[in-house]
């Protein structure tokens, strides 16, 4: 990314966590869906955003065994067992070791009380900080504003005591968008 942001990684993980998902669908390999969480993990470990991304597959895999449900309750129950491993503990494990570097730098132990308290204590922080925020800048839009090109993301706008001004936005090509 020329921006220098962490949503690169983001869709780089949602990518490779649908596409093991869709190999899951169409191949029935148990690999596939393992890889498939361990990608969803590491999304969730770079950026929160992936957890919704996470909620579609969890409607993708929901699909999946619509379409088998010839396969039997047997098989379904393991296959919830599976995922829980793969889908909630393997991801909670991968971005409790996310924070191995803070914690380190703070002096505490990877199992330890204090470790698992600043690891809480920044999801609280990061929750409470985002939920609150109501900061405007002189050229916010609506969502649906970029999707037709009406308003262009603004990343960053200074003006100067001489009467000029930088700017750095995003401007679709609304063929080229939904093409896409």
């Amino acid at each position: 990314t020329r921006i220098a942001t962490i949503d690169t990684y983001a869709v780089f993980f949602i990518l490779l966590m649908y596409l093991f998902m869709y190999l899951f669908f169409t191949e029935h390999r148990l690999r596939d869906l393992a890889l498939s969480g361990l990608f969803f993990g590491l999304g969730a470990a770079s950026k929160w955003t992936c957890l919704y991304a996470g909620a579609g597959l969890a409607l993708v895999w929901a699909w999946y065994w619509v379409k088998n449900a010839r396969l039997g309750p047997k098989a379904f129950l393991k296959n919830c067992g599976f995922c829980l491993v793969f889908f909630v503990l393997l991801p909670c494990c991968i971005y409790y070791l996310a924070y191995l570097p803070y914690g380190r730098a703070c002096g505490y132990r990877l199992f330890s009380a204090e470790y698992l308290k600043m690891v809480l204590d920044n999801q609280s922080y990061m929750f409470h900080y985002h939920s609150g925020v109501v900061a405007t800048h002189p050229y916010s839009s609506r969502w649906y504003q970029w999707l037709i090109d009406e308003r262009p993301i603004l990343y960053y706008l200074q003006y100067y005591s001489d009467g000029t001004r930088s700017s750095f936005g995003a401007f679709l090509n609304p063929v080229l968008c939904w093409a896409g």
